[in-house]
């Protein structure tokens, strides 16, 4: 219930400021401040493979085919644990001919690469690495978040081409007791290196933002969304209608237009050869927002002494001092109520004020379930879950009435 509370806080406030709607950031001090968030659609299966996505970010006024800078999407399943990284850099390994790309040696509890210098700009120990799903590698080390022991490397120099090699302790990776290495011609893997600092990407709902609740629901779908220096829109342009795109052409690969698609990124493609429609879905993705889910400025929580439900403001964002300058904030129900609703949220003519301060909460009035009570025969309950730890399979099973129906003879049932 809480959950639901904050998520309709939240949206309440995100559409206040929608520019195609109310349009009231100004009102609230935040242009300046926004951000643009693009969900996808609900994930039917998450993927085994890993996956990259190319990702144009268009952070300027140029339109929807001028991305301002590139992104790099890293899904990964590594431990059938579903992960979402973004990446500022993506180059294959690569070495002089006949040479290895990728080594490890469990002598020396190292994972040795390579590639090309020119290519390689690191500001980050943090890589992820994906390739071929067979072998040692795609066991091991596929998808995989890793750590450099020394993220700038060591340059060599091969027939007069530069190549970096790059080392990973693989002390605590649980590798295999015995090596492996791959060449290029055992398929091509890719180094993602430079995690962004600007572009974040996570599954709706799989953190919670809810004060004093520890489930998490997560959505199974991805949200893409601007932070640090790149969220500072204001509603005065449109581009961020087309803040994230996926192009086609980027992502042609066959691989990739199938993992698009299976993490319910499809609405962010731009494809040349149907330009209106992509345009039409793109723009319908990518919304304007100041409020950060994980984070949120407006607070609801609940106080189980009391039995209650308690508002906080966050005063950093909308206090005296910010570009709200708000000093006092009030919680009431709906415009035409005339006393407390069953929630202890009273009318608007009895609600009080709470000024925004650290630590000021607002509380409502308790509220208890006041309704007779449910007759014994009269209860109805829900699925049951078993679990066989022979076949190590669980069994679910509707619930039981308890009541004899004869065949057929309930609706709906055959």
């Amino acid at each position: 219930f809480l959950v639901h509370v904050q998520q309709r806080i939240n949206a309440t406030l995100n559409d206040y400021i929608d520019p195609t709607g109310n349009n009231g950031a100004a009102t609230l001090g935040l242009d300046g401040r926004l951000f643009t968030r693009a969900v996808g659609e609900k994930i039917q299966t998450p993927p085994s493979a890993p996956a990259i996505i190319q990702l144009d970010h268009n952070i300027g006024t140029a339109g929807i085919t001028a991305a301002s800078e590139t992104k790099f999407l890293a899904y990964s399943n590594f431990g059938n644990k579903p992960s979402l990284s973004v990446f500022d850099g993506s180059i294959p390994l690569t070495t002089a001919s006949g040479a290895n790309t990728l080594t490890y040696d469990p002598t020396q509890n190292k994972i040795t690469l390579y590639v090309k210098s020119a290519d390689y700009d690191p500001k980050s120990a943090s890589i992820q690495l994906q390739g071929p799903t067979t072998g040692q590698f795609g066991a091991l080390l596929n998808g995989r978040s890793l750590r450099l022991i020394d993220s700038a490397g060591v340059i060599e120099v091969t027939n007069g081409v530069s190549y970096t090699k790059i080392q990973i302790d693989a002390s605590g990776l649980a590798l295999s007791e015995t090596g492996f290495s791959q060449g290029s011609s055992e398929g091509t893997i890719n180094l993602l290196f430079n995690p962004s600092s600007d572009v974040e990407a996570f599954f709706e709902g799989a953190e919670n933002g809810t004060e004093g609740v520890i489930t998490t629901f997560n959505s199974s779908k991805i949200v893409l969304r601007e932070i640090g220096t790149d969220a500072n829109r204001t509603t005065a342009s449109s581009s961020y209608q087309h803040a994230f795109v996926i192009t086609k052409s980027k992502n042609s690969g066959a691989s990739q237009l199938a993992a698009v698609s299976d993490l319910g990124l499809s609405k962010l493609v731009y494809d040349a050869s149907a330009i209106a429609t992509s345009k039409a879905n793109i723009n319908s993705v990518n919304k304007l927002n100041w409020v950060d889910e994980t984070n949120p400025a407006i607070k609801v929580s609940y106080d189980g002494v009391n039995q209650r439900l308690q508002f906080s403001v966050d005063r950093t964002i909308l206090g005296t001092g910010t570009g709200s300058n708000f000093n006092s904030f009030t919680v009431y129900g709906s415009s035409d109520a005339q006393d407390t609703n069953n929630l202890g949220i009273p009318d608007s003519g009895n609600a009080t004020q709470v000024l925004i301060r650290g630590g000021e909460i607002l509380s409502a009035e308790s509220f208890v379930a006041d309704g007779e009570e449910i007759q014994l025969n009269d209860k109805r309950y829900g699925v049951t879950v078993g679990y066989k730890s022979d076949t190590k399979s669980f069994v679910i099973n509707s619930g039981t009435t308890g009541e004899n129906i004869a065949e057929n003879g309930a609706i709906g049932v055959s």
